[in-house]
Order: C-alpha cells, then sequence, then structure tokens
C-alpha cells in the first residue's frame, strides 16, 4: 500500500517493520478470551490455531473467531471444533479463492500448488517434474507474477503464501477435497 508508486498512499510516512506476536503471548491471549467462554477446551488448541495460521496475527483472530462460534455450537473447543470451524472458513472464502485461482495461468496455478506443498529447491529439476512444470523459466516468471499479486512472499530465501487458508485451500483442492 505504501510502497508502490501506483497505490494511493505510496511514500506516505516511514516504513518499519513488524516483527509476528511471539506465540507465547498470542497463547496467553487466546486462553484468556477461552476462559471467559466457561465452556471446556483442549489447552493444546490454542497452539494449534497458532500453527494452522502460521502466526499471522489476522488469520489467528479469524480462526479464533470461527473457533469460538463453533465451539459455543458444540459447547467444548477441541479438535473436532478446530476441523469444523476452518472448514467453515474454508468454505466462506471458496468463491474469493476460486476467483483468484481461476486469474492464473496454468504454470501459476501449478507452481502455487507446488509452493503449498513444498517451498525448497523450486527451480530443481527434481521439482518441476515432480510437479509437471516444463521450465524453470516458467516457475520464474509465475512466481513474479504470484509476489505481483501478493500471493506469495520471499522470506528467508523461501517463498511463503501470504494468505496461509489460501495454501490450505489449494492442498483441499488439489486432493480432490
Amino acid at each position: 500500500m505504501v510502497t508502490r508508486k501506483n497505490r494511493a498512499f505510496y511514500n506516505f510516512g516511514k516504513l518499519i517493520y513488524l516483527n509476528k506476536i511471539s506465540p507465547d503471548k498470542w497463547k496467553i491471549f487466546l486462553q484468556n478470551g477461552f476462559d471467559k467462554l466457561k465452556i471446556p477446551y483442549q489447552i493444546d488448541i490454542v497452539d494449534k490455531v497458532i500453527e494452522l495460521t502460521e502466526n499471522i496475527p489476522y488469520y489467528v483472530q479469524y480462526l479464533a473467531f470461527e473457533l469460538v462460534e463453533c465451539g459455543l455450537l458444540n459447547n467444548i473447543l477441541d479438535e473436532s471444533t478446530l476441523q469444523l470451524a476452518l472448514d467453515r472458513l474454508l468454505n466462506n472464502q471458496e468463491d474469493y479463492f476460486f476467483s483468484i485461482w481461476e486469474a492464473l495461468s496454468i504454470t501459476q496455478q501449478k507452481t502455487l500448488t507446488a509452493l503449498a506443498f513444498e517451498s525448497k529447491n523450486i527451480f530443481s529439476r527434481e521439482f518441476l517434474d515432480k510437479h509437471r512444470i516444463q521450465t524453470t523459466s516458467g516457475v520464474q516468471r509465475s512466481i513474479a507474477v504470484l509476489i505481483h499479486k501478493n500471493l506469495i512472499d520471499k522470506q528467508q530465501g523461501q517463498y511463503v503464501f501470504e494468505d496461509p487458508f489460501f495454501k490450505k485451500w489449494i492442498r483441499m483442492k488439489s486432493s480432490g477435497f
């Protein structure tokens, strides 16, 4: 929003990098919220929420909200309630994810699918063959487009999804739902 020339707030202010909130702080925050519900919950459910959301604040809160909604229906916050919450969340995002998916080329779709399962050695012949991608240059062009569309980002030498739920949706889609 502030780093691209074609955006309204380009160079609007000083850029600062915000680190992710530590999992320990999330645990305290989520446990306090769950305690207020006065319904039983598995203590490791908090860790699973943080893991599923890759510790990205927006997604932690989004999944936690869905989990609470489902927990109030089931009167417990456990693995099955978490799976129900995740399924509801992915179902709610289905049209959005599908519209993104349909706007991508076949090579971009293959690249994203491959990245949903692995993100190492993505330019190797083994990776290309395994994921039925023709050329390294095709992956390179796809990566550039996917970064430009804010679907993935390069962090510490690896390509990661901006939206962990889109990644999960792709994994589900590729395994036939």
